[in-house]
């Protein structure tokens, strides 16, 4: 993309290879179609600032650069059928870009120094896009020349060409939405809709990471050319911090993290045979459920992973072709998480889940040998059948029109049971008509000044008869 905004003449070849390289390496992660499509529009906002007008070949280039980011929406937008996600996920307003994130880092050789002498502010993992020392050794140096109409030669070709544009363009991107989204959120926040679905904001700094990188290794390669020795000696100096700076941080970021791939044709054969052994099959079964309760990131219920029903319950997954019902997804359905928490809930709830499954097929439970599960959970094993699982994990086979005669067998049981008072026993109070200032969306939230308030005022005889109990959430 910084190579097609450099270029003066654009070949129909070189709008065509733009146009599909951001298509797909946008369709497989709308960030990077975002990023791209954002530096092309500020890059020609700022060129239309300078000239005042757009010539032909000004739109053609938008209508290339930016059609993709349409076609990737439209898409998204036919074969999303989530209506429930939540409508301000977390990160949005803490994962932004900062200063400490280009030029400090987080865990960088260039923290650790600093951190030496002062209290600097550590940063968020999501808004490092850490330059490094050289690169920001030569940016900081390079900041006047941004403000001199006298520069010539070398560094006015830098600071005075189409380069110049595209870094005030990457820098516009980085301020937009780090800086001027963040403050539209004291305003109202449906202005901002979809743009909080990019929880990180600090992602857009890369456009700075490249193109200061890249401008300094032009400065770099200028200064080299010259006749001094001392510049030279300074240049491979530079070039050597450089290198073992990035060796360091990979060093630390890549240690210990690389192993065989566990999911190879030859790795998952002894899962397949096992599983042709117990008859695990999409003819029979809807998918796996793994438990301990395991679910999606909804960004609105937080709970841990259990590594030994997940591991291997998705190498079970890769071996019958069975779906897992509750895979580590991301920005799941709202519904869906509650139903796939459900299952693990109370036996008296009703598992919706379930029923959606329909009785036709069963449902295969795993569970990690070493994993602890739930009473509830453990009822559920109860209902189900045994499948003689291996030394990783535990298996069972839960028909679901047997679970579907058992719950209501059991509520048919406690509903005849003289111990249960069928009454009026709950009062809720949702606050949906009222608007406190703390709201986020929407309303169903009140908030009052400190002190003595009456939060409720009403008479319950049926609670009064039985006790009450108040909570307040």
């Amino acid at each position: 993309v910084l190579y097609w905004l450099m270029c003066k003449d654009k070949s129909n070849w070189l709008h065509l290879f733009l146009f599909f390289n951001i298509l797909f390496f946008g369709l497989n992660n709308l960030y990077l179609a975002l990023i791209l499509t954002s530096i092309i529009a500020a890059y020609y906002f700022i060129r239309f600032l300078k000239q005042r007008n757009y010539s032909r070949q000004d739109i053609i280039d938008l209508v290339v650069g930016l059609s993709p980011l349409v076609i990737i929406f439209l898409t998204v937008k036919s074969v999303d059928f989530v209506e429930d996600r939540v409508k301000i996920p977390w990160g949005f307003f803490h994962h932004y870009s900062t200063i400490e994130g280009l030029f400090i880092g987080k865990e960088t050789l260039m923290e650790r120094i600093l951190d030496s002498f002062i209290d600097i502010r550590k940063v968020s993992g999501e808004s490092v896009a850490y330059l490094g020392k050289i690169p920001s050794i030569l940016t900081i140096f390079s900041l006047p020349f941004f403000f001199s109409k006298r520069v010539r030669g070398f560094f006015g070709k830098i600071f005075r060409t189409i380069w110049a544009d595209i870094l005030l363009a990457g820098l516009l991107v980085v301020f937009t939405f780090s800086g001027l989204l963040q403050i539209l959120r004291f305003i109202d926040l449906s202005i901002l809709d979809i743009f909080l679905q990019f929880r990180t904001p600090g992602r857009f700094s890369w456009l700075l990471y490249y193109s200061l990188c890249i401008s300094s290794v032009g400065i770099l390669d200028y200064l080299f050319k010259r006749e001094s020795k001392l510049l030279k000696g300074l240049v491979i100096l530079s070039l050597l911090i450089w290198a073992y700076e990035a060796a360091d941080s990979l060093e630390r970021r890549t240690s210990g993290i690389f192993g065989e791939n566990p999911y190879t044709i030859e790795k998952i054969k002894s899962f397949k045979q096992r599983s042709v052994d117990r008859g695990l099959s999409p003819e029979v079964y809807h998918g796996i459920h793994l438990l301990p309760m395991t679910v999606g990131w909804s960004d609105k219920f937080e709970q841990r992973t259990y590594f030994g029903s997940y591991y291997n319950g998705f190498r079970y997954s890769l071996a019958t072709g069975l779906p897992l019902t509750n895979a580590l997804l991301s920005r799941i359905s709202l519904g869906d998480a509650m139903e796939i928490i459900q299952v693990s809930g109370n036996p008296l709830i009703r598992k919706e889940k379930l029923i959606k499954l329909g009785s036709d097929k069963k449902l295969l439970l795993i569970k990690g040998k070493d994993e602890k599960i739930t009473p509830h959970e453990t009822v559920l094993f109860g209902i189900s059948d045994s499948i003689p699982g291996d030394d990783r994990v535990e298996m069972a086979s839960l028909d679901i029109f047997r679970y579907e005669q058992w719950y209501d067998k059991m509520i048919d049981s406690l509903l005849n049971d003289s111990l249960i008072q069928v009454t009026e026993p709950v009062f809720f109070e949702n606050y949906d008509s009222s608007k406190g200032k703390e709201r986020l969306d929407d309303n169903g939230v009140a908030s009052f000044p400190g002190g003595k308030h009456v939060l409720l005022e009403d008479t319950f005889p049926s609670l009064m008869e039985y006790g009450s109990e108040v909570s307040l959430w």
